[in-house]
């Protein structure tokens, strides 16, 4: 756990900073576990959901930098797939 989440003796924007890599991380676990964001989410998007997770969760920049970038390519992807699928006539 990122000692900054608690407040003590670290400023609010740290703590704010924490706080929103770590919802980042808890969702993208969820995420990667479940296998839906906008649409079903293949196995080998999976693999790094779950990495991003652990990535935003760890305290430290370069890890939250890394976990978001991964974080945002699979939901650029998604949102890819999903414009895919709505413009497929039934």
């Amino acid at each position: 756990m990122a000692p900054q989440l608690t407040l003590l003796g670290y400023d609010a924007l740290s703590g704010a900073m924490a706080a929103v890599t770590a919802i980042l991380g808890v969702l993208a676990l969820g995420i990667g576990l479940f296998g839906w964001l906008m649409t079903d989410v293949p196995w080998w998007q999976r693999l790094p959901l779950l990495a991003a997770a652990l990535l935003l969760i760890t305290p430290g920049w370069e890890t939250d930098l890394a976990g978001f970038a991964i974080l945002a390519a699979v939901y650029w992807h998604q949102r890819q797939l999903a414009a895919r699928f709505k413009a497929v006539p039934v």
